[in-house]
């Protein structure tokens, strides 16, 4: 009876440490999730962060299957707000991008315009002289 007791503990010990693993490594997995885009986002394509939100998407759902401290509530919300700001930058600084590349393709179209006007212009004012 004694061992089947040990046994018992022994085993719902080892459950106890895995789930505070798991829990714990889906905290670490948002903090190097957020640490990464930190560093990285400013290069990421659109593909990238996608990519990016799929993992967060992932971690995010990992931890709902578990409770936490107070505490670890906390960091968890810094972090995912990390997260959301970096997103949040990402998406800006690319729209900003493609905007820039339309305007100077706007710019290009005018000049181009412009070109062949004052080619048609130029020509059609010779041909009368």
């Amino acid at each position: 009876m004694l061992k089947i007791k040990n046994l018992l503990g022994i085993m719902t010990l080892g459950l106890f440490l895995a789930s505070c693993s798991t829990k714990t490594t889906a905290i670490s997995d948002l903090r190097s999730l957020s640490e990464d885009i930190q560093r990285n986002g400013s290069t990421y394509t659109v593909e990238e962060w996608k990519e990016v939100k799929a993992k967060y998407d992932k971690i995010d759902s990992r931890m709902g299957k578990y409770e936490y401290t107070a505490e670890e509530y906390r960091e968890i919300g810094e972090l995912k707000g990390k997260c959301v700001a970096y997103f949040a930058k990402g998406v800006a600084t690319n729209v900003a991008n493609k905007l820039g590349n339309v305007a100077n393709q706007l710019k290009g179209v005018v000049e181009g315009v412009k070109s062949v006007v004052e080619e048609t212009v130029g020509g059609v004012m010779k041909s009368e002289e």
